[in-house]
């Protein structure tokens, strides 16, 4: 699944992304943190676990 960040305003932003960790399927509770940047052209990738989730925190760069 891919998520656009279209809905921005312009401008720099950081995103803290928390995902499913790559053996989330037998171990539920693993997570993967990524900090990156981001802006209104970014589209970030989407690969849940069954049953899993995503959380993204978007807030503006300093």
């Amino acid at each position: 699944m891919k998520t656009a960040l279209s809905f921005l305003p312009a401008g720099d932003y950081t995103a803290e992304i928390y995902s499913d960790a790559p053996d989330a399927n037998t171990a539920p509770d693993h997570l993967v943190k990524v900090i990156r940047q981001v802006n209104n052209q970014t589209i970030l990738d989407t690969n849940l676990a069954a049953g899993g989730g995503q959380v993204v925190r978007v807030y503006k760069t300093k």
